[in-house]
């Protein structure tokens, strides 16, 4: 495969030789004889780019879920009935969680998000007519800055954390068919899978950016820009 050449492809793509500047968009697997050099790979249809929205949901829920016990726990004891605090209402208590507890949830967790959300359009038609969507943009802008004020009451947390669960069920449910990537040497390259990404050939992985749902192999050694996956396996 020449630069510049596209492939879409409902199921699986095999090249027997090597691709060069190419675009790889592929329902099923990919399979690259040779080398990938430059160009995107993208497996696993529309559904690659939800596995960075997975991984930052997992990343958020476990953040979201310590604020609102804390709230909650709280809310409960005596000394919240402080003056100052009854006034400021439960906004300012989220605040105070957020700097002085969890050192604030990080605001480029909450751009990502926003961004990855703002363009799921690609990742099912229920999840876009759910609401989920929007609920979610909404409330992830919320935690930054002097945002948390604009809380009213605490109970909105478990509503927020909530919705971001049944957005995280409803794409694990939908990456659970894997689709994966084997190459036997790749550089310059981005590489995007919704199961393994497997680079046979060695001795190399030179500048490269990979997403896998699940593992990330490689035999030889990596100097790669950005790996993301469950387990990598470097031999």
């Amino acid at each position: 495969m020449r630069e510049s050449l596209i492939i879409r492809a409902g199921g699986i793509v095999h090249i027997g030789r090597s691709a060069y500047q190419a675009r790889i968009l592929a329902g099923g697997g990919t399979t690259i004889g040779r080398n990938l050099i430059g160009g995107h790979v993208t497996v696993g249809g529309n559904l690659a780019a939800g596995m960075k929205l997975v991984a930052l949901l997992r990343q958020l829920l476990p953040l979201m879920e310590k604020l609102d016990n804390i709230s909650r726990q709280l809310k409960r004891d005596p000394r919240f009935s402080m003056q100052e605090l009854k006034l400021s209402g439960d906004g300012y208590l989220v605040k105070l969680i957020l700097e002085k507890r969890l050192g604030a949830i990080p605001p480029r967790l909450c751009e990502d998000m926003c961004g990855l959300l703002s363009g799921i359009k690609g990742l099912g038609k229920r999840i876009r007519q759910s609401g989920f969507v929007r609920f979610c943009s909404m409330w992830l802008c919320v935690f930054g800055g002097a945002n948390p004020l604009e809380i009213k009451s605490v109970s909105e947390l478990q509503t927020c954390i909530t919705a971001l669960r049944k957005v995280l069920a409803f794409l694990e449910d939908a990456l659970s068919t894997p689709a994966h990537v084997s190459v036997k040497y790749s550089q310059n390259a981005r590489i995007e899978a919704t199961g393994d990404i497997q680079v046979t050939g060695g001795p190399l992985v030179y500048a490269c950016s990979m997403s896998a749902g699940q593992n990330i192999r490689i035999a030889g050694s990596c100097r790669g820009r950005a790996l993301l996956c469950r387990i990598f396996h470097l031999h």
